[in-house]
């Protein structure tokens, strides 16, 4: 008996669901579909215990026709389904929108315009099951875009964040990822208003990977208007600052700490000279005014960073940020042998 009639007697192949945001993909749209139709026919003539069952369209709001070709192609196509949002709510949003629609195991999420090749989607794959992640991002070789400003500034501010917030994985924060099927529908379903979904994705887990691609951003490379203008990239990233935990909060706390401790010890230093040695602290009166207003300033500074980091705490209860959370990964292991017989991935 040959390895794929093994394969197809092995019950129920893990599913995979594509989800894809639209806005502006009228020129794209029918490419994407049709080399995500060429990874879903591969893995069935190969006899792969995973099954790619659906691609999620999602039309928010598109403003050049998308939504009436993504109808279109879904009538081509009998797995693609799309949903259309009310209004133009943005790429988080409608992520997780299509994800709250999806059944797969797995949930990969795409970009409309080809920056994220379907064909990448088993390396994605294969390096979740290889290391039980639960999310895996694409981490571009090269800056994937043709200005070197937008590629310098978004290295920089991610890299600065990651500091901020004490959430090192923002600097590998991508769009082309996949992620296990419970966790991604988890997250969905708390995202809050101007939620930005990987932050969210890590309240479920820390296992997260990164698989090195050459993506290239098409539109910008061809001499076309990037996907997003600057005032939609700054609220991009206005988003990213307010769904993040800052550790400046707690930097506060210890800044007013040391301060309180530095304050009353001077304090303590300058009584005793003082009674010790009447008149040698010089101005009377200076010394000990700066102490005083040190000690109130380190208390103040302590107080507030004690109040927003109490607040960030009642947030993220608000949010839906669960103390605990069940996954199950026992299907990995099929999945990772598969790959390291077949080397789909490589």
């Amino acid at each position: 008996m040959g390895e794929a009639s093994l394969v197809r007697d092995l019950p129920c192949p893990a599913t995979l669901s594509v989800i894809v945001p639209v806005y502006r993909g009228a020129g794209y749209l029918e490419a994407l579909l049709g080399e995500v139709g060429l990874l879903k026919a591969n893995w069935e003539a190969t006899g792969a215990p995973l099954e790619l069952v659906e691609v999620v369209l999602v039309d928010d709001a598109a403003v050049d026709g998308s939504g009436t070709l993504a109808e279109s192609l879904s009538r081509r196509y009998n797995w693609v389904r799309v949903i259309h949002l009310s209004r133009n709510y943005g790429q988080h949003a409608a992520t997780a929108a299509g994800i709250l629609h999806c059944f797969g195991d797995w949930v990969a999420t795409l970009d409309e315009d080809l920056q994220h090749p379907p064909a990448m989607i088993p390396k994605l794959l294969a390096r979740a099951v290889g290391e039980s992640a639960d999310v895996v991002y694409a981490l571009p070789v090269d800056g994937p875009h043709r200005q070197y400003w937008r590629n310098w500034s978004s290295r920089a501010y991610k890299t600065v964040l990651g500091w901020l917030s004490g959430n090192p994985e923002i600097r590998q924060f991508n769009s082309f990822r996949i992620v296990r099927g419970p966790i991604a529908r988890a997250a969905s379903s708390v995202i809050g208003h101007d939620g930005y979904l990987d932050v969210v994705l890590g309240w479920f887990t820390n296992r997260v990977a990164t698989v090195a691609l050459p993506l290239r951003d098409l539109r910008t490379h061809t001499g076309g208007a990037p996907g997003y203008s600057f005032r939609r990239l700054l609220s991009h990233a206005r988003r990213l600052v307010v769904s993040s935990r800052s550790t400046i909060f707690r930097g506060a706390i210890l800044a007013g700490l040391v301060v309180l401790v530095l304050s009353l010890g001077a304090a303590t230093l300058i009584s005793l000279r003082e009674w010790l040695d009447p008149g040698s602290a010089g101005a009377r009166g200076w010394t000990s005014l700066m102490a005083v207003i040190a000690f109130y300033g380190g208390l103040g500074t302590f107080l507030v960073g004690a109040l927003l980091e109490y607040m960030n705490v009642l947030v993220l209860n608000a949010q839906g940020k669960p103390p605990f959370f069940l996954i199950d990964r026992s299907g990995d292991e099929r999945l990772r042998d598969w790959f390291q017989r077949t080397g789909f991935a490589d």
